[in-house]
């Protein structure tokens, strides 16, 4: 196997695709946790690299184990994953799966300063989705409190806050998630549908949004551009899932993985409009690092 064909499978073992969403949830409960520009200073690029870094590591951790857990089903039903076609042996993948996790949580913890009990949490939340999901339906809800896991561990960082504003949206995120999960489980079930009532979870984003929203100043009319593009992305995802499934079920759950970016731009445009360009900007980055990459 050539050297460029090796890095692509473990690129793709990490679901390398979706990081950006990683970051735009960390880098937004920053924000939401702390509400003021910080000093630029080497403290704080160390923290959030770390960050980053960390959160990242532990995302591909998840993605990595989960082909190690799921070994057996892949085999029959998914084929063309890196276990099944030989490409990787299963002890090379749970060696790699659990050195990420343990770089991914020490960054956090050492060199971040984030919380040892947050950090643990997302751990064992992690290990235990990858064990008992295909077994148990409700551990959707465990995927999404992966993801709230995500906001509550910047809040944690020297100089943040766990406020109300990082709590709320981290609800919001979470019920997006389990949508998304229940959306994504068709995927690998025969003759699988889309759960087209899961549109009513993915709008709570923009419920919250209005709530926010009315005190916003006049000269700061661009942010209702983010609900609105939020919203035509989920409603499109939507449609491709109803069409022809379980065709295109993976083609909307990759849309919908990348419009966590705009979830993440709609939550810190009520509070900082102009820092909701970045995730923003991060949604088509996805969905480019999609077309080369896995993303489910």
């Amino acid at each position: 196997m050539s050297m460029a064909r090796m890095v692509k499978m473990l690129l793709d073992l990490g679901r390398v695709a979706n990081l950006p969403t990683v970051w735009t949830n960390c880098m937004v409960a920053w924000w939401l946790a702390g509400g003021a520009y910080p000093d630029l200073g080497w403290p704080l690029w160390r923290a959030t690299g770390a960050l980053l870094m960390g959160t990242s590591l532990m995302y591909m951790a998840g993605t990595t184990l989960n082909d190690a857990f799921d070994h057996d089903f892949d085999r029959e039903y998914r084929p063309e994953r890196p276990l099944p076609m030989g490409m990787l042996t299963l002890r090379t993948v749970w060696v790699l799966g659990v050195t990420q996790l343990v770089l991914g949580a020490l960054l956090l913890t050492i060199v971040a300063g984030a919380s040892l009990l947050a950090v643990a949490l997302l751990t064992g939340l992690i290990i235990a989705y990858n064990a008992i999901h295909k077994e148990w339906s409700g551990s959707v809800g465990i995927m999404g409190l992966c993801r709230v896991m995500l906001y509550i561990i910047p809040a944690t960082l020297p100089g943040r806050e766990l406020n109300s504003a990082v709590l709320l949206w981290a609800g919001a995120l979470f019920v997006y998630i389990v949508a998304v999960s229940i959306s994504a489980r068709a995927e690998s079930i025969p003759d699988g549908k889309h759960a087209g009532w899961t549109l009513i979870l993915f709008l709570l984003p923009i419920a919250l949004w209005l709530w926010g929203a009315h005190d916003l100043p006049a000269r700061h009319w661009y942010v209702v551009l983010f609900p609105c593009i939020f919203f035509y992305v989920v409603h499109r995802a939507s449609q491709l899932m109803r069409r022809d499934p379980p065709l295109n079920i993976g083609v909307g759950v990759a849309h919908l993985l990348a419009g966590i970016c705009l979830l993440d731009a709609v939550a810190i445009s009520v509070s900082q409009p102009l820092i909701a360009f970045l995730p923003a900007a991060a949604f088509p980055l996805t969905r480019f690092l999609q077309r080369y990459f896995a993303s489910t």
